[in-house]
């Protein structure tokens, strides 16, 4: 006859088993139910050092044009202007052509609720080939993380940051301006040289 401790000793082994099982069944039920990431796609699918020319133009008219120099570094070509050399707006551009789609629209909104009916901003980007790309830039989304964009005919939305970096070099060119100083006798304005 088996004693009373064989039983125990068995018995627990038994739960032992038992918990393992379950332990590994949940792991794996939780690893297949966990979200994968995947990797967002980019609005251009393009190399930098492929573009040799970004032209952003408002639909008031507004228009700056950025081309790559003989040295490859971005230098502003269109309004001509004294360039602030502490500017760094070729990491804006880069970061635009770079730029990750938050979400491809498979079904996008109506054109005048994305803003895309009449673009607010357009750019333009010239390969090295002479091929350019239209982007057309839309309103804000609802959720104010991105703007509705349009390339060809897919329809994305794009982090909001990425768009309003460019879109900032139209509105706030880096051009010097030339510094005002007061003068205390009179309180006037005067530039200084």
């Amino acid at each position: 006859m088996i004693r009373r401790s064989t039983w125990i000793l068995f018995l627990v082994f038994l739960i032992f088993v038992a918990i393992t099982i379950y332990w590994e069944r949940s792991r794996n039920t939780s690893e297949e139910l966990s979200p994968t990431s995947t990797p967002q796609a980019s609005m251009l699918n393009l190399d930098p050092s492929n573009v040799a020319r970004v032209a952003i133009l408002a639909s008031q008219g507004e228009k700056i044009t950025f081309a790559k120099n003989d040295a490859n570094n971005w230098t502003i070509e269109e309004p001509l202007g004294e360039v602030d050399a502490n500017a760094d707006f070729g990491s804006s551009i880069e970061r635009f052509i770079t730029a990750k789609a938050l979400s491809t629209l498979e079904s996008p909104p109506p054109l005048d609720a994305a803003g895309l009916g009449v673009p607010p901003y357009t750019i333009t980007i010239t390969l090295q080939d002479g091929s350019q790309i239209i982007v057309l830039i839309g309103s804000v989304t609802v959720t104010d993380s991105g703007y509705y964009v349009q390339v060809k005919d897919d329809f994305i939305v794009v982090d909001k940051t990425s768009i309003d970096n460019i879109l900032d070099l139209l509105i706030n060119p880096p051009y010097l301006t030339p510094e005002v100083e007061m003068t205390p006798e009179n309180g006037s304005v005067t530039p200084s040289p």
